[in-house]
């Protein structure tokens, strides 16, 4: 059976991914009170890992850093962070797994946050720009498609309108966790289920290249205290 062009793109991007080494630094996280305070406030943990992860990044230049190695290895700090938040859709008859990018989310409220993932996960496929997107790349024949993923990756614009500066995935939700991730993105966090007491093995799997294990271990432990703090303060304030 031949891949279908869905799964020939997500070939195409583990060609450009596997070039990453990434390696994976977890933190257990103590989220009780934040657990408590969004069982009433309806927000899914997708919007409050991301924007607490892009707060995170505020204050963390190499959390919103890229490497490029055309036309010579060099780092681009970006002035803000992209999240590219992995959402499941149906496509063409085929269950597919697409980025919703969005530029900035620690400018959006969580409720704004929430709204665009909603919409991405229930909006007909063709209103939701990002996926329009995919449909129109991975349907172009080889070698354009493969061409038009690597130069949206290797062009530093490009990479933050396509691809984003942090991926956001989770299978959570189905009582698993991602151990470690192959991925084209400097950085991509990951969190599992929460266990009683609201404890949360949350992991940031991130390019060697770019950083040691040292600053993401800071950057978990800064990470749990905006989650704590701004995002927890945040959520009971909407509820």
């Amino acid at each position: 059976m031949r891949p279908s062009i869905y799964r020939r793109a997500t070939i195409d991007v583990m060609r450009i991914a596997r070039q990453v080494p990434m390696v994976p630094a977890q933190r257990r996280m103590q989220l009780g009170a934040l657990v408590e305070a969004r069982k009433s406030a309806a927000l899914p943990w997708s919007a409050i890992f991301t924007k607490a992860y892009a707060l995170t990044a505020r204050e963390m230049p190499v959390l919103r850093r890229g490497y490029f190695r055309y036309p010579a290895p060099r780092f681009v700090d970006y002035p803000v962070s992209a999240a590219a938040i992995a959402v499941e859709r149906e496509l063409d008859g085929e269950s597919v797994v697409c980025p919703l990018i969005v530029p900035d989310p620690s400018a959006l409220t969580l409720r704004e946050l929430s709204q665009r993932i909603q919409r991405a996960k229930t909006a007909p496929v063709d209103e939701v720009s990002e996926f329009a997107r995919i449909r129109r790349v991975v349907a172009l024949p080889w070698p354009l498609r493969p061409l038009a993923l690597w130069l949206g990756y290797v062009i530093p614009s490009a990479r933050f309108e396509h691809y984003g500066t942090f991926g956001v995935t989770t299978v959570a939700r189905d009582g698993a966790e991602l151990l470690n991730l192959v991925s084209p993105l400097p950085m991509v966090l990951s969190y599992g289920p929460i266990r009683n007491g609201g404890e949360i093995d949350v992991r940031i799997m991130f390019d060697h290249r770019i950083v040691d294990a040292v600053p993401i271990a800071r950057a978990l432990v800064r990470l749990e205290q905006v989650l704590n703090g701004p995002i927890a303060e945040e959520v009971v304030r909407g509820r």
